[in-house]
Parts: structure tokens; sequence; C-alpha cells
């Protein structure tokens, strides 16, 4: 059996736009307009320390980068499918 590599959704996850602001997402590989969610990797500090969160891909679940909360345009929120499960289908 495989093992399954996508990340868990952190608590109360919606479902957000990526949209470049500041100067940490400025070099960034996300597209502008990627799906993502928040996501909280263990031993990583907790999400919303000093304006940053870290993301996955919403439709891979696939981690992608620590970004600036600044950067995240709320887009709706996360299918039940995906919220049950606690990672992307």
């Amino acid at each position: 059996m495989a093992r399954d590599t996508r990340c868990r959704p952190a608590a109360r996850s919606a479902l957000y736009r990526f949209e470049r602001a500041g100067l940490l997402d400025a070099g960034s590989p996300i597209a502008d307009g990627t799906l993502v969610y928040k996501t909280q990797p263990y031993g990583c500090p907790r999400n919303g320390t000093m304006g940053q969160c870290y993301v996955a891909d919403a439709e891979t679940g696939r981690f992608l980068r620590m970004v600036n909360e600044a950067s995240l345009v709320r887009a709706g929120k996360l299918p039940a499918e995906v919220r049950a499960y606690g990672g992307a289908v």
C-alpha cells in the first residue's frame, strides 16, 4: 500500500486564491490565481505567525510553500470530501 502524501487542511480551512502581495511572494513559483488551502506542517510555527502561513494546492493536495497571508484571497469552502478526508481528492 502506497503512503498517502497529501497535506491535511488546517482547522476551519477555507479555499483561497493566491495573488502575490509583498516581497516574500515576489519570486514565488505559485502562479497567480492558483487555488490553495492552508495547512499546518508538523513542527512548524503556527499559521499567522509574523503574517505567514503554509499552503497546499487545492487540486493535488501537494504542499507548496510558506506565503504571506496578504497574498490569499478567500475563494469559498473546501469541498466536503476534502474536509472529511483531511486532504485533496
